[in-house]
């Protein structure tokens, strides 16, 4: 049994999935420290931690007591955002704002009952129009944005540039990231129609603490769940785990064929299908295996990419070749037809707004970002370890 194996099978075990095999004594990795580093990369350290306790498998003592201390500083990180949770949505509502709360908190309700069950250390809100006027609101709780850069300016440069998909807001004392999502999000980031009123209609209450939240219906939270591991090629164990359990519910599949077929996103729910049953052979409804078996001929290329960037864990745009990979040959797989296929190859060439302003070059070159976006995500990257604070600097 390899170290992903093995790993993958313990946090299935956690979650109550069923595995291929169960690890034995003597599948343990001689690696311990290495299958815990893997562990952290795919965001699953808690569900290792409780996998191996109940194989009663055991990890070098030394190996344990980083998945130790990695699991109580994440416990630490959602304590306090589920502590900020009520202020951050009762102040947006409070300017008369509609607030939707995102995967995180929401979906760990909606799958397992709990808001802590499974990892996150940041907070996805999405509001019924656009964020920029809730900068001063959060402001008021002490909520900053982060890297703030204006909307993107008219001119030959305008296609390469990303809309203004969100605003993301830090504060000080505080070691997670808040992103209020606006409808724009939904326009630029989604290769379907999502009608905006409709997921507001159908969003569904869930109690925290003696205070509701809003969130999408478990469906509509499906669809997102599809299109969001898709689209970074289920790279992450935590987001295929996930997957898995939500197949699992076999309440929820007819409703499910259903929005996706309108949705016309048949193709990524075969891929996520395909990913989740190649680690966890449970059975799906009839209703889905239907639409899976007609659709899963379309998505070879996509799932073998998809298993070469799952083993290491890591996201799909983390070098040039995958860049190019997943342009060229990943994405196009999903495209029902050539607007769509025009659509995600413009991917390619489209640069965030705070990159486009550290580039400095004229709008009509930012398509070369396509050559240093590996060079501002390991920027990100290395700017979060070393606990850079880009609101203190401004």
């Amino acid at each position: 049994m390899t170290c992903f194996g093995f790993m993958a099978a313990l946090c299935g075990t956690a979650r109550g999935l069923p595995v291929r095999r169960m690890p034995t004594p003597r599948d343990v990795p001689r690696n311990a420290l290495g299958l815990v580093g893997m562990a952290l990369r795919h965001k699953v350290a808690a569900d290792l931690l409780a996998g191996l306790g109940a194989a009663g498998l055991s990890l070098d003592p030394a190996a344990v007591a980083v998945l130790r201390r990695n699991v109580a500083e994440d416990r630490l990180v959602r304590g306090l955002l589920l502590a900020d949770w009520p202020a951050l949505v009762g102040v947006i509502e409070g300017a008369g704002v509609r607030v939707l709360t995102l995967k995180g908190p929401a979906s760990s309700i909606q799958l397992y009952g709990n808001p802590a069950a499974r990892g996150y250390t940041d907070l996805d809100l999405l509001v019924d129009g656009d964020p920029d006027p809730l900068v001063p609101t959060l402001a008021a709780i002490g909520y900053l944005p982060i890297d703030p850069s204006p909307r993107p300016r008219a001119g030959a440069g305008d296609r390469f540039v990303q809309a203004g998909r969100h605003v993301s807001f830090q504060r000080r004392d505080r070691p997670f990231h808040v992103e209020v999502h606006g409808k724009a999000w939904l326009a630029d980031e989604l290769v379907y129609p999502i009608d905006t009123a409709a997921l507001f209609e159908r969003a569904e209450r869930l109690e925290y603490t003696g205070r509701l939240f809003l969130a999408p219906s478990l469906v509509d939270h499906a669809v997102f769940m599809v299109d969001h591991g898709c689209r970074h090629a289920w790279c992450l164990l935590h987001w295929v785990l996930d997957m898995a359990v939500l197949l699992s519910r076999h309440d929820l599949a007819p409703l499910l064929a259903e929005r996706i077929t309108e949705l016309g996103m048949e193709r990524r729910l075969a891929l996520a299908v395909d990913v989740a049953r190649w680690l966890y052979p449970s059975a799906i409804h009839p209703a889905l295996r239907e639409m899976t078996d007609q659709s899963a001929r379309g998505t070879s290329a996509a799932l073998r990419f998809a298993k070469g960037m799952l083993l290491p864990g890591g996201r799909t745009h983390s070098s040039r070749i995958n860049i190019l990979r997943q342009a060229l040959v990943y994405d196009p797989s999903f495209a029902r037809n050539a607007k769509q296929r025009r659509k995600l190859r413009l991917r390619l060439f489209r640069i965030q707004r705070v990159d486009a302003d550290r580039l400095g070059l004229p709008p009509a070159l930012f398509f070369v970002n396509v050559v240093l976006r590996p060079v501002f995500i390991l920027y990100r990257m290395v700017a979060r370890a070393l606990g850079y604070d880009p609101v203190r600097r401004r």
